[in-house]
């Protein structure tokens, strides 16, 4: 079952520092599709995250976790589930261009999303038989 071939289950965890070893998540929030966050850590005891957000970038999402949560990552994700608004800066750590209708381009010094999350709870009959 384990495996990289079609059909078969692997883990999208990098090692953490170079360690062949496979890291396992010992706290996530799953926040959307493509929005989510994995504490990984290994036998070692070494601390790693695995992030993920959809129309946002790993950089701006350090980013902002490092001006506004303390560098902590958890926090941020948790602040998303429970449904604030957070403004993410695309440029942070790299660069963005905009391209204009009369073939210019230049750098921007600031491209800001805001992302808030609404989640419905739903029904678990709906979707579990008991």
């Amino acid at each position: 079952l384990i495996g990289k071939s079609m059909g078969q289950f692997h883990s999208d965890f990098d090692p953490i520092k170079g360690n062949k070893e496979t890291p396992c998540s010992i706290e996530s929030y799953f926040i959307a599709k493509k929005i989510y966050i994995d504490k990984l850590t290994d036998s070692s005891g070494a601390i790693d995250y695995h992030i993920r957000g959809k129309g946002i970038t790993k950089n701006s999402i350090k980013h902002l976790a490092k001006t506004s949560f303390n560098n902590n990552l958890m926090e941020t994700y948790k602040t998303l589930y429970n449904g604030e608004t957070l403004t993410f800066d695309l440029t942070a750590g790299q660069p963005s261009f905009a391209f204009s209708n009369d073939f210019t381009v230049s750098s921007r010094k600031e491209f800001l999303r805001n992302i808030k999350v609404n989640l419905e709870e739903g029904i678990v009959d709906q979707y579990f038989n008991y």
